[in-house]
């Protein structure tokens, strides 16, 4: 069981960036009326919050998970 929480506790930084973007969505969606705010923020920060999970793994392609963030950044 402590090898499983030590596992896990890694991730925990990627989980509170995808809640920390789900929340300003969810406010921004709700305070302005706009379902483009809760689409855009869960977009950018799911890809945020998946990228560096796979990074934290050693995985070689979360850069490209990274990269959607820079793209939908620059448009």
């Amino acid at each position: 069981m402590m090898r499983k929480n030590n596992v896990l506790r890694k991730y925990i930084a990627s989980l509170l960036l995808f809640l920390l973007f789900e929340t300003v969505a969810i406010t921004l969606w709700k305070a302005k009326g706009n379902l483009f705010y809760l689409l855009n923020f869960s977009y950018i920060g799911g890809c945020l919050a998946l990228g560096t999970a796979l990074f934290t793994a050693g995985k070689r392609y979360a850069r490209h998970f990274l990269g959607v963030f820079e793209a939908a950044t620059i448009h």
